[in-house]
């Protein structure tokens, strides 16, 4: 194995298992040896991933640990197992918001023992253990005694920010069984929401002499119109074709379609054949679903749309 990006990866995940798991894998001289690595090429990575604040020495003999940035890199590009990917960071969340509650009830006394939390919780004192470790280290925790800890400011603060994306996943899924023309505006008004958590501003409803636009959001000089739909059948042409003609009575601004009813092939192919033009993004029901999510982010998803659009002409949804 030669390829740094590989070799980091493999770094990575044997410290994730050690510092999650009942894994001993930490000495990296060993890791080295497994996958028979050249030795120099192999200790300027580590050294590089301790520069950066991936990992640390631990002890003497080529051991080490894993820091929390190489955690929370680890998770981002999935490199440890998703199973226990996501049980990591459902048992964060819990935590949090059981501290959370502490706070709430008793204010600066809301401190609790792992051992009251891993109860609580059902998830064994070491993983308990390991993440309040983690959370600590972030400054979403604080120490108080031996093995006992209360959340801090920012902790609570992440979760008022958790507790809201559930809210809105929750309405979300209440919509489903909404008529259809009170569906169409709240799901407009949620589209708002979720958007707003990524810092783009709004406004809802805009209507001229001669056109109505469900939404315009922007974020700094960056300006999309978007259209929410929830028809019994998938968009058809007409729809990028009203879009369209609404983006060219003005000057600099980009479409987006929200339809949780898909798209016909009719209308994709509308939409890359102004590509020359304007650029219409699609947001199909499987984006808007993750979209509301509670790890989800407006902005990356749309950063891989642009991309496809802008190097392909290509229009992707799901």
């Amino acid at each position: 194995m030669t390829d740094h990006d590989e070799i980091r990866r493999s770094i990575l995940n044997a410290l994730y298992l050690h510092e999650f798991t009942d894994s001993e894998e930490r000495n990296l001289e060993d890791l080295r040896q497994t996958l028979d690595i050249d030795s120099a090429v192999y200790f300027k990575l580590v050294d590089r991933m301790m520069h950066d604040g991936l990992i640390q020495a631990w002890t003497a003999g080529h051991n080490y640990l894993i820091q929390p940035a190489g955690v929370l890199l680890a998770e981002e590009e999935e490199i440890p197992p998703p199973e226990l990917v996501a049980k990591n960071r459902r048992l964060r969340t819990v935590v949090l918001d059981m501290l959370a509650k502490e706070y709430e009830q008793k204010g600066g006394f809301a401190d609790l023992p792992i051992s009251t939390i891993a109860a609580s919780v059902q998830f064994s004192e070491r993983e308990v253990a390991s993440n309040l470790q983690l959370l600590y280290e972030l400054g979403y925790v604080d120490h108080v005694a031996a093995s006992t800890f209360k959340i801090t400011f920012l902790g609570l603060d992440s979760v008022v920010e958790w507790r809201d994306k559930v809210s809105l996943a929750e309405k979300f899924e209440e919509l489903s069984d909404a008529a259809p023309q009170a569906r169409g505006r709240k799901f407009q008004s949620l589209v708002t929401e979720v958007l707003a958590r990524d810092g783009w501003a709004s406004d809802e409803s805009i209507r001229t002499e001669h056109e109505e636009i469900d939404v315009v959001v922007s974020k700094g000089r960056e300006y999309y119109l978007i259209e929410c739909k929830w028809p019994k059948t998938p968009v058809e042409a007409r729809v990028v074709r009203e879009l369209h003609g609404k983006m060219s009575n003005r000057v600099g601004v980009r479409g987006a379609l929200f339809s949780m009813s898909s798209f016909s092939s009719g209308a994709k192919s509308q939409a890359e054949d102004y590509a020359s033009e304007s650029m219409i993004l699609f947001f199909g029901p499987g984006d808007i679903r993750t979209l509301f999510s509670e790890d989800s982010k407006f902005d990356d998803l749309l950063d891989a749309k642009v991309k496809s659009f802008i190097s392909f002409t290509r229009v992707e949804f799901e």
